[in-house]
């Protein structure tokens, strides 16, 4: 008896070994594709305002009919490595090129860029960029046929660069400003203008994501105008306004609509003006998808089919009642136009004490250069400084010896030249050849210039 019992456990124990080999085997083979999440690239079409996505699992095409779900309309073209390097979750904004015949997709968090063929039904990647991860949550709008992303997130860091799409280098390049904004941009108002060719951010919020995880908001809102390439200060934002929960906020190409509670805050950003309108006969939800066409604002309720609410922008601003300003205003223009006049005047007045006194102690070094002419001067008439003091200098010790000299001989021309002008001789920083090794370079300043410089470092 006590036999049987060993024999029936140990079939029991094999069949167990069995089934694990045999579900691990499984998981191998199959798991990837039984855990894959559905993703997709999602646009609206403007003529019928119907939705339509691509399943980037089964490159299917499915179109929306209303209240009726969704349909396949066959499979699109692609070459499926292009898909790669997309994220988990793909998050998209898109635009549309040729009449509407190519569909744009920017992905969220990256610089992937997608163009769909809606006549052929092929996608392709067109970008060449690797970055990634560093820009969610970003403003995306397109510019004079030219894509814009603003801010964003990503690596526990707030940007607010504003990057464009290159279609000849395939590469994202950055805009470089006059000024900075000091403020993250992500999230909250954000909109481009294309009639007054302005960018408008505000209300961002800011995630402590390496402190307790408080999200804070930016209670500022700036406005950068392309045409002087510039940030403006608008002023702070109106503190009744909840712009520090929203429901959703969408931006028409000139107005803020702000959705909470079923109502909405129509916020005109130029005229600095908010109107309320209250929603007596229907409710306003944000829903899933919103989208924006002349007069028209469209919410779809829900993910899969199910209603959509339709909205006149012109209506709700005739239904509307006056709320109060946007912003309290900034600094008034003219105190710019005052203070960059005192600035200017005083510059001025400077540049002419420097040229009629002519001293040369109000020659101004850097940290580097202090460093070196510090070394030099600590030489006596006989001793020289080598490359390699040089190189600590310049903290390119580290670096390859062909990458040591470029960095070194530049540094040293630029300096020179520097130098020039203060005391009107070539070669302020002598360059020879050691007399016991004429292959190794060595350095030592002009006896007149160590002789001036030496009252100035006393």
């Amino acid at each position: 008896m006590g036999l049987i019992k060993i024999k029936s456990q140990f079939r029991l124990n094999r069949m167990v070994n069995y089934s694990k080999v045999i579900l691990t085997c499984f998981v191998l083979l199959f798991g990837e594709k039984l855990l894959a999440e559905d993703r997709y690239l999602s646009w609206v079409e403007p003529k019928t305002q119907t939705r339509a996505k691509i399943n980037l699992r089964t490159y299917e095409l499915l179109l929306e009919k209303e209240s009726k779900g969704w349909f396949i309309e066959g499979k699109i073209k692609l070459d499926t490595g292009i898909l790669t390097q997309l994220p988990r979750q793909v998050k998209s904004n898109y635009f549309f090129f040729k009449n509407g015949e190519v569909i744009r997709f920017v992905i969220d968090g990256t610089g992937l860029v997608y163009d769909y063929d809606v006549r052929k039904k092929e996608l392709v990647r067109v970008d060449n960029t690797y970055h990634r991860g560093f820009n969610y949550f970003s403003a995306k709008f397109l510019r004079k046929g030219i894509i814009y992303s603003a801010g964003g997130v990503g690596f526990w860091n707030y940007s607010s660069s504003i990057t464009f799409y290159d279609d000849q280098l395939k590469e994202w390049e950055i805009l470089k400003p006059k000024n900075e904004i000091p403020i993250p941009i992500a999230g909250g108002y954000m909109g481009y203008n294309p009639k007054l060719d302005v960018f408008y951010a505000g209300g961002s919020r800011i995630t402590k994501y390496l402190e307790d995880l408080v999200n804070e908001y930016s209670d500022e809102i700036y406005r950068f105008d392309f045409k002087t390439n510039s940030w403006t200060f608008l002023g702070k934002l109106n503190p009744d306004l909840p712009y520090k929960k929203p429901e959703a906020i969408l931006w028409t190409g000139d107005l803020f609509l702000h959705i909470e509670n079923g109502h909405i805050y129509l916020i005109d950003p130029q005229s600095n003006e908010v109107w309320f309108y209250v929603a007596n006969n229907k409710v306003i939800y944000s829903g899933f998808d919103q989208f924006i066409y002349q007069d028209t604002v469209k919410i779809f309720i829900e993910k899969n089919g199910g209603n959509s609410l339709k909205l006149s922008i012109s209506e709700l601003k005739q239904h509307s009642t006056y709320w109060g300003k946007f912003y309290t205003s900034g600094v008034p223009e003219y105190w710019y136009y005052l203070g960059a006049l005192v600035i200017i005047s005083f510059s001025l007045l400077t540049w002419w004490m420097r040229k009629k006194s002519n001293k040369k102690d109000l020659l101004f070094f850097n940290h580097t250069e202090k460093q070196l002419l510090r070394k030099l001067l600590a030489l006596n008439d006989e001793e020289y400084l080598t490359t390699h003091i040089v190189n600590e200098v310049l903290g390119t010790s580290s670096k390859s010896l062909d990458n040591q000299r470029k960095i070194r001989l530049n540094f040293i021309s630029e300096f020179n030249k520097k130098l020039n002008k203060q005391f009107g001789l070539e070669n302020c920083i002598e360059r020879n050849s050691l007399p016991e090794d004429k292959r190794l370079t060595v350095y030592k300043l002009n006896p007149h210039v160590r002789k001036e410089l030496m009252g100035m470092f006393e």
